[in-house]
């Protein structure tokens, strides 16, 4: 029997590995309450789930969840290989048969499996990395005998984009080879190998298909060990969820890319773990898709802010609509979803753009940093005026911007603000929302006009800074 080895969006079988127990299929939540689980398989092909408990150990007993996989060569858990929600698992049998056992989100299948390749015999590892690409489906990378490393991209509807991609050479001495997920935290998924030294070496994914060279060499001493497997966060040390009920949040946004430094600012949210909002224009994400892919993948969230930056109370509602429409197919054609709120460009908005199907996320905070272009000044400003619920507007099209977050990231926490993104601040809106911060939020149908309280910015003590006018000019990059 040859043993199989898996992360939660990952996995690997190799005839040079050995387990007593057949394999071992660690699952992102198979049932469904947010801990990470393990599927195991014994001698006599009974299939286990080892439940999570958020916390390193387990809930008991282990539950009897499938028999007859004694025969498979092979048993991957990919993720959401389906599209539907739940996370799957795909064997491999005798024959080169790839199955797909798909899960019901409840710790159980829904019946029956399905054949979703053939040919498979002669590869030596077969693992899920999760969305290897970016494209915001799971993958699978497999391992020929000469070495060869394979990418085979998921369709996010339990099938393939064809043709496979080959991705890497030399691999044949590796003696595991698994998918941890984002090992390295940078927001795109990894694969860890075990030389026959014993090394275990960081392959870094470029969150594109490809790799950030060189490899790393991340332990030793590794040569004995029957199993390695990536289980995804097992221990529950993840950053819980945040209730802005009870604490006081910020939410970071930033307008008009992605441009040329939004890598450096994804590097710098990701680094500090800093949540944060994107309002993205559609012919940018269309100029830099990967950007926006990694955007997403590293946890920030991806909104619409039209797909050329007009002042929408200049267009009519077909015009309002098609500039929002477009903006989400360039979403779409990037591989991530479609968006759910919309910041109108200027912050200027009508009655119309209210019937548009999503709410509208304005702001309480402006540091004018388009106009300023000096770090200190825009990181002063937004850490002068933000207060509990507060949404600060930034852009990431300029540098100086970039250059301010590290300080106002660690000064809003030095005063004891918890960042995170705007559906976190504000958890229930409605379609035509007017929303300013967590506490000053007009209701769809409600009538307002520039001049009324809501449409003003206030300093902490009160007074008026100027209406919600963001003045800042766009020029789209060529």
């Amino acid at each position: 029997m040859v043993p199989a080895i898996v992360g939660p969006t990952t996995g690997v079988a190799s005839p040079s590995q050995t387990s007593s127990i057949g394999a071992v299929v660690p699952q992102a939540s198979t049932a469904s309450d947010g801990y990470v689980d393990v599927l195991a398989r014994d001698p006599a092909g009974l299939l286990w789930l080892y439940r999570g408990n958020g916390a390193g150990g387990w809930i008991s007993p282990p539950l009897q969840v499938g028999k007859g996989w004694q025969n498979m060569t092979a048993v991957l858990g990919p993720g959401d290989f389906d599209g539907d929600g739940h996370v799957d698992v795909l064997a491999r049998d005798p024959a080169g048969l790839l199955w797909l056992y798909r899960g019901n989100g409840a710790g159980g299948w829904i019946s029956p499996p399905l054949q979703v390749g053939k040919g498979w015999q002669n590869m030596t590892a077969v693992l899920g990395p999760g969305d290897f690409d970016g494209d915001g489906h799971v993958d699978v990378l497999a391992r020929d005998p000469a070495g060869l490393l394979w990418l085979y991209r998921g369709n996010g509807a339990g099938g393939w984009i064809s043709p496979p991609l080959q991705v890497g050479k030399g691999w044949q001495d590796m003696t595991a080879v698994l998918g941890p997920g984002d090992f390295d935290g940078d927001g795109h998924v990894d694969v860890l190998a075990r030389d026959p030294a014993g090394l275990l070496w960081l392959y870094r994914g470029n969150g594109a298909g490809g790799w950030i060279s060189p490899p790393l060499q991340v332990g030793k001493g590794w040569q004995n060990m029957t199993a390695v497997l990536g289980p995804g966060d097992f221990n529950g040390d993840a950053p819980a969820p945040v209730n802005c009920a009870v604490v006081a949040c910020v939410a970071l946004t930033f307008d008009d890319g992605p441009s040329a430094y939004t890598d450096r600012l994804i590097d710098i949210l990701v680094q500090t773990r800093t949540p944060a909002t994107f309002f993205v224009v559609g012919s940018q994400v269309a100029a830099r898709p990967a950007t926006v892919r990694r955007q997403v993948a590293a946890g920030l969230a991806v909104e619409n802010h039209t797909h050329s930056h007009p002042d929408l109370t200049t267009l009519s509602y077909s015009g309002q609509l098609t500039e929002v429409t477009r903006a989400d197919d360039a979403l779409s054609a990037a591989g991530v979803t479609r968006s759910t709120l919309l910041r109108p460009p200027y912050g200027s908005w009508n009655t119309t753009t209210r019937t548009l199907g999503k709410p509208l996320i304005l702001w309480s905070v402006d540091p004018r940093d388009w106009e300023v272009r000096d770090a200190a000044v825009v990181r002063s400003r937004v850490v002068a005026n933000a207060t509990s619920g507060s949404i600060v507007l930034m852009h990431d099209s300029h540098s100086t911007t970039v250059d301010a977050v590290p300080g106002i990231i660690s000064d809003l926490r030095a005063r004891g603000f918890t960042l995170v993104t705007v559906r976190t601040l504000v958890p229930t809106m409605a379609p035509g929302d007017l929303v300013y911060s967590r506490t000053n939020i007009l209701p769809a149908g409600a009538v307002t006009t520039v001049t009324d309280e809501t449409d003003v910015l206030r300093a902490p003590d009160g007074s008026v800074l100027g209406p919600v006018l963001d003045e800042a000019p766009f020029v789209p990059e060529r």
